[in-house]
């Protein structure tokens, strides 16, 4: 049966409001766009493939650190001072970051204007990429910006709708959370807002800090940034220890776990309102049990997607990961072991191979899709977010606090305990199987980073869950030996990309001269055409 006349919640009109805005700009420009050969495009495509494979990231932010690394190249390390802007359009489209022919030329003057704005700065600052350590460090967070800055304005829609999730979703919930610390309002809104952005931008560092420096300082972000580029220079490094002050505090970790299970629901309305724009509202307004039943299917098919997702990134991860041990097995194990003991323990070659492959496959095997009752509390969230009740009241828990000092001492002891038992467990078994330094050293090394990675491949399906599992003995057990190796696995992955070797070579010795061959390729191409329309 319908529900006429149900009353609405003012952000979610305001939302549908600005995606009909967004949606009105999309009118495509009469200008011409920029296009490279089908050849030299398929050529860039497998680099950035194998060079996306060596270094890990999280798929969303390809783009971005793709970006962010052509134009360090291009400034730095081919010394560009002319063409940057197109350079790099054309290298990502080359790279398939964005399609063929669809970008418009305009964005290479829209682009320009940005990196000239941060090249600016760097003269401003007197840095040139053969800084120190810590001016260094200024650069990367500059240009972290400054990529992200690029990529907002060569696909502002995609952008644009996302930040008006945000906010549809900040305006929604700002009123129910209450923080027991003593923090400061400023402080609640700009934890809960950097929360909010992490779980619906899946916001890196650097976009957080894009956020940030927008808030701290808005006329950077203005077309008479100029006038005050001096004075933003003088206070640069404060604002980046500000910044990253903001985004380190205790208090923001425990919101964006919140904010992580409500933004289900959000994602959900985002997808329904897109695919039915116009007519939504009235839709929503006047059927709300036929509403709710829709809700049902853009769940489950939430879930279906996620799970497409999960099975291909574990699938391929259990290849990668094989053919690697192998790899290592045949450079390290067999060459320390016939140097050491002149002969070859088949027992701990054949577990360092097989075991981490096993594991991821188990790993991604053993995720369930969410429940019905998780789709009913979704339900219930969508219900709560789009409909005006009188005493309404969230269906979800709403008071945070920083917790104990003294308990938080004491868990941290609890926790080298735990890491003591694991690691102590796992050097005992790989002894009694005659393990040697080097394949232990490796099976810990893989053990650890293989069960990072399967937590963080697993997160498009965990999302999803918006219900606490109940624990149980074995549950328990787990996490107890689990999370040491998780955290070591994270910790030792942070530091490897630092020192990846195949990323310094593919940077430092492949890239540059590989990208100026096919560049001449591509000019090779457009030569051989003009060439041949001549004739005809």
């Amino acid at each position: 049966m319908g529900n006429n006349g149900a009353n609405l919640r003012e952000p979610f009109l305001q939302f549908v409001a600005k995606l009909k805005d967004i949606s009105g700009e999309l009118a495509v420009k009469s200008e011409d766009r920029i296009k490279v050969s089908y050849i030299a495009s398929s050529l860039s495509f497998w680099y950035e493939k194998i060079r996306n494979t060596v270094d890990y990231k999280d798929e969303h932010l390809l783009r971005k650190y793709a970006t962010e690394r052509i134009l360090n190249r291009l400034v730095f390390i081919e010394k560009k001072e002319k063409n940057l802007a197109e350079s790099l359009i054309t290298e990502l489209i080359r790279g398939k970051y964005f399609p063929n022919d669809t970008l418009g030329v305009f964005k290479i003057r829209e682009t320009d204007e940005v990196i000239g704005k941060y090249l600016f700065l760097l003269k401003k600052l007197n840095l040139d990429g053969a800084a120190k350590k810590s001016d260094k460090k200024i650069i990367s967070w500059l240009f972290g910006m400054a990529a992200y800055e690029i990529e907002r304005k060569l696909i502002p829609s995609f952008h644009e709708e996302k930040e008006a999730l945000a906010e549809f979703m900040y305006n929604t919930i700002k009123k129910d959370i209450s923080i027991l610390n003593d923090i400061g309002e400023r402080q609640k809104i700009t934890q809960l807002y950097l929360a909010i952005i992490r779980a619906i931008l899946k916001a890196d560092h650097s976009i957080l800090s894009f956020y940030l420096l927008k808030a701290h300082w808005p006329d950077w972000f203005e077309e008479n940034w100029r006038e005050t580029a001096d004075e933003f220079a003088k206070n640069v490094f404060s604002l980046k220890r500000a910044i990253e002050g903001e985004i380190s505090h205790p208090i923001g970790d425990k919101l964006l776990r919140f904010c992580k299970r409500r933004a289900v629901a959000y994602f959900i309305i985002f997808d329904m309102v897109s695919n039915n724009l116009s007519g939504v509202v009235g839709k929503i307004s006047s059927a709300k049990l036929s509403f709710l039943e829709d809700v049902q299917d853009a769940c489950l098919e939430r879930y279906k997607k996620a799970r497409g997702t999960l099975s291909t990134s574990f699938i391929r991860s259990v290849i990668y990961i094989f053919i690697t041990k192998t790899i290592l097995a045949f450079v390290f194990e067999i060459p320390y072991e016939l140097a050491t003991a002149a002969k070859i323990n088949y027992t701990s070659l054949s577990i360092n191979v097989a075991f981490h492959p096993t594991l991821m496959y188990l790993a991604g095997s053993s995720i369930k899709l969410p429940t019905e009752k998780n789709t009913g509390q979704i339900i219930r969230e969508i219900e709560y977010i789009i409909y005006q009740k009188k005493h309404d009241t969230p269906p979800y828990p709403t008071k945070f606090s920083l917790g104990s000092q003294i308990f938080g001492t004491i868990f941290s002891v609890f926790y080298l305990v735990m890491f003591a038992v694991t690691f102590g467990a796992i050097i005992f078994i790989l002894d009694e199987l005659k393990f040697n330094v080097v394949s232990g050293a490796l099976f810990i090394f893989f053990i650890s980073v293989v069960s990072f990675f399967a937590l963080k491949i697993s997160q498009p399906v965990r999302e999803l869950n918006v219900i606490d599992k109940k624990d149980n003995f074995f549950g328990v057990m787990l996490d107890f030996f689990s999370i040491p190796i998780i955290n070591l696995g994270r910790w030792m992955s942070e530091r490897f990309s630092q020192v990846n070797v195949f990323v310094f070579a593919l940077d430092f010795i492949i890239e540059a001269p590989f990208k100026s061959f096919v560049k001449i390729f591509d000019d090779w191409i457009k030569f051989l055409k003009e060439k041949k329309e001549e004739i005809m």
